[in-house]
């Protein structure tokens, strides 16, 4: 039977009223309809201790509820939590993808310049200038193609990490207001990154198909790296998320470990450049191996690097695992701090 769920109302400064449908197990929602709306506001404690006068002790069956809700939630951890609120992170999800452009002048069009600007932007400067060439091939096109090729793994990565160390402080009314899943504030920033940067794949997909000779047959291999990509990025955004709530100068941390990366990332060149003393610093990057077999599987039409993604899989769920962990554990204390 589908368990009933509750729509929430709650205020939010930047866009009204939101209504959010929780999951809600059976003894958590009583006797409530499936379609109940209920408006959370601020209860002060002079209220909360007046209620609880009037109640008294609990009887036998409140505190059977309260036991078996316990055992409820309890159950529901982990990926489960995360799989109970996936509409929430849905329409969240969508809520910042049309919100971020909201207002300008170009409006959805920003996301289609942003990586065209990048790809003119460093393409003149490490093609032409540098002279920096992919694949063996002196073309600017091939260039321009693998630096997109690793470009978009990066943006999803940088972005949602980079946003991550905030995204806590910047809900406070989910964390102090209403009960909430935060653990999925930090999904949001990685699902917004790969909404935007698919606009970027498919004119890639269509840059290789007039300049790269064709899609290749492996082309669904890229699959596998990509999942690496998703479990590395939200693993380590839920430990900055975290951090974020704790340590203030997480965030600039973030932005200067990420203007390093960059460039200790195989984007710009390729991995084959750098010297063999200094090979060890591309092995411990598990992006490293996502670009080169995203580079591998999409524009040479070859298998990927199996030994290698089984290094960068598994620390890359790893740190998937880790990061959830890490987070569900502190979370208890996010309102204490702000």
């Amino acid at each position: 039977m589908r368990e009933p769920q509750i729509l929430v109302k709650f205020p939010d400064a930047a866009i009204g009223i939101i209504k959010l449908p929780f999951y809600c197990p059976k003894p958590m929602c009583g006797n409530l309809r499936a379609t109940e709306e209920v408006n959370l506001q601020p209860v002060s404690t002079q209220e909360r201790t007046d209620k609880a006068n009037d109640v008294g002790q609990p009887s036998t069956a409140t505190t059977s509820a309260l036991k078996d809700r316990h055992v409820a939630s309890a159950e529901r951890t982990g990926l489960s939590v995360l799989w109970a609120n996936r509409k929430i992170l849905m329409l969240l999800t969508h809520r910042d993808v049309s919100n971020r452009y909201k207002g300008s002048l170009l409006g959805k069009l920003w996301p289609l310049l942003h990586p065209l600007g990048q790809l003119v932007i460093y393409t003149f400067v490490f093609s032409i200038v540098l002279k920096i060439r992919f694949g063996g091939s002196d073309s600017t096109s091939n260039f321009a193609i693998y630096f997109m090729a690793g470009m978009i793994p990066w943006s999803i990565f940088a972005e949602s990490v980079s946003r991550a160390a905030t995204c806590i402080l910047e809900n406070p009314n989910f964390v102090t207001k209403v009960v909430f899943p935060t653990e999925v504030l930090p999904l949001v920033n990685l699902c917004s990154a790969v909404c935007t940067q698919f606009i970027a794949f498919v004119i890639l997909l269509g840059a290789v198909a007039i300049f790269g000779g064709g899609i290749h047959a492996t082309l669904p291999l890229l699959l596998f790296p990509c999942i690496c990509l998703v479990a590395f990025s939200a693993g380590a955004s839920w430990i900055l998320a975290s951090l974020g709530v704790f340590v203030r100068d997480t965030r600039h941390f973030v932005s200067l470990a990420l203007q390093a990366g960059m460039y200790a990332t195989p984007i710009l060149y390729p991995s084959s450049s750098v010297p063999k003393e200094y090979q060890w610093v591309l092995a411990l990057n598990p992006l490293a191996g996502i670009i080169d077999d995203f580079r591998r599987v999409m524009l040479e039409g070859v298998m990927p690097d199996w030994s290698g993604m089984v290094i960068y899989g598994a620390v890359s769920f790893l740190i998937f695992g880790l990061g959830l962990a890490f987070f569900l554990k502190t979370k208890k204390s996010f309102a204490d701090v702000m």
